[in-house]
């Protein structure tokens, strides 16, 4: 056991000098893309609200309205024509208040 227990581990290789380099160029090629694309964007936008503002909006439909369906009425109700269940074996009976 020649070894230690707090041996320095091996050290990562290092960077090679034109990886950042690619990284700035590239980080300066996207700056410049992304400042030059905005006005073509706003010339596009421009484009299609004139081309928008010439062709006229339809008409308004009126929109129907849908009956919805009631809900059913709770069981032991008057609508149900069933005796609402006053005790049930095994239950303690609430007190009403």
């Amino acid at each position: 056991m020649s070894e230690s227990a707090h041996a320095q581990p091996l050290s990562e290789p290092r960077t090679p000098m034109w990886l950042p380099a690619v990284g700035a160029a590239l980080f300066t090629l996207v700056g410049v893309g992304w400042a030059l694309c905005p006005a073509a964007r706003s010339q596009a936008a421009d484009t299609e609200s004139a081309a928008a503002a010439a062709v006229p909006a339809p008409a308004a439909q009126p929109v129907a309205t849908v009956a919805r369906p009631q809900a059913p009425a709770p069981a032991g109700s008057a609508a149900t024509g069933m005796p609402r269940i006053q005790h049930m074996p095994g239950v303690a009976p609430t007190k009403k208040p």
